[in-house]
């Protein structure tokens, strides 16, 4: 837990939905707070959905996405230009087609961005499903750490945060970023140490284990409370 989390590039998926609109605000005062960059990232999904679409109207997929691409260039020119010119941030934007929750992985990794902020909901119906479930592969295999936003998060900022804590490496992992986070937004930690094993030499191992998690947050001086969970 010594190297020091830093958001320094943020991305942004958005699909012109109410949910990537909040998940925008809420990315727009993170990068204020961590004096980040901003990348807005547009996926083309090209698949039979596009496919279907596109055949209705007579069109080749092709003509269809290359329509698709020219809007959203379009529309996140004007919206990348506003912020910039309102918050005198680095903003930019990419388009690209595919898989939406693969190229989402593949930007972040190759923009090396430091943190994904992205919306559980597209705009409507299959597209609501669609970016839903794209949500939830991009938190499983994401090469960072990821925000999700919901449609009633409209409060920005995090008043408290719940860091559950299991036997993992990966979940000893968070607690680096669950401090540096709490500290630009001035937030209490919940530490919740999930004990899941019955053995009580493990037990105790793993009380040892949230009590480093403990001291590190106090080292820190970041607020917080402890508390055990048995997991049944």
């Amino acid at each position: 837990m010594n190297k020091k989390f830093q958001i320094k590039r943020i991305l942004i998926p958005f699909d012109f939905s109410e949910t990537a609109e909040l998940a925008l605000e809420h990315a727009v005062f993170m990068a204020k707070l961590h004096k980040a960059d901003i990348l807005l990232l547009h996926v083309v999904e090209s698949f039979s959905f596009a496919s279907a679409i596109s055949s209705a109207f007579g069109k080749s997929q092709s003509e269809f996405e290359s329509k698709m691409e020219s809007s959203a260039k379009d529309r996140l020119q004007n919206l990348t230009e506003k912020l910039h010119h309102d918050s005198g941030m680095s903003v930019s934007f990419k388009i690209d087609s595919g898989k939406i929750y693969k190229k989402i992985m593949s930007v972040a990794e190759e923009e090396k961005v430091d943190i994904i902020v992205m919306g559980t909901h597209g705009v409507s119906g299959f597209q609501e499903f669609l970016v839903g479930s794209n949500t939830y592969r991009v938190v499983m295999s994401a090469p960072c750490p990821v925000i999700s936003v919901q449609t009633h998060a409209k409060k920005i900022g995090f008043k408290n945060i719940i860091l559950p804590i299991d036997n993992s490496h990966s979940s000893r992992q968070k607690v680096k970023h669950a401090v540096e986070i709490a500290k630009h937004y001035n937030s209490v930690v919940h530490i919740a140490g999930m004990m899941t094993m019955t053995d009580v030499d493990l037990q105790r191992r793993f009380e040892v284990k949230i009590h480093q998690v403990r001291d590190y947050f106090e080292e820190h001086e970041v607020p917080h409370t402890v508390k055990s969970l048995q997991n049944r």
